[in-house]
């Protein structure tokens, strides 16, 4: 069964505004984790709704990574028949995945005062923001059309 190019021009713009959204909201994850995290070392109040909206929005994050990756394999499988096509983009994909999960991981772990797995967890936040910068960039050079 062969699948019309304007179907997979359709799917492939999905793929992009959803990842978008989620690239958005791992932006807005990052900048409320950081504003815990300053209040928290100051010593200062620590904002309860902000805490509970960033424990609220990681397992989501996760959620929307895993299919975002899952649409991109389906999208190159129909597009490309070759899973491998764009080898650079998988790789940094699964990471993407892989620190997700290991960033969910860590913050259901913390409790009370216990800073080295909220050290984990930042560094391992730092490191999906990274990611996704990269992520956004290789796909706009996949979209582009130079590999």
């Amino acid at each position: 069964m062969q699948i019309s190019r304007d179907v997979i021009a359709s799917i492939r713009l999905a793929h992009v505004f959803f990842n978008a959204v989620a690239v958005i909201l791992f932006l807005v994850q990052a900048m409320t984790g950081i504003g815990n995290r300053k209040r928290r070392l100051a010593g200062g109040d620590v904002l309860q709704g902000r805490v509970r909206l960033h424990r609220r929005m990681g397992p989501v994050l996760v959620l929307m990574t895993v299919a975002g990756f899952c649409g991109g394999l389906i999208l190159v499988c129909i597009d490309r028949n070759n899973i491998i096509e764009y080898p650079v983009h998988l790789f940094f994909g699964t990471m993407l995945t892989v620190f997700t999960a290991t960033a969910m991981a860590t913050g259901y772990n913390i409790s009370g005062m216990d800073d080295s797995l909220r050290d984990i967890h930042f560094s391992v936040g730092r490191t999906i923001v990274a990611i996704c910068v990269v992520q956004v960039m290789l796909g706009a050079i996949v979209l582009s059309g130079i590999v």
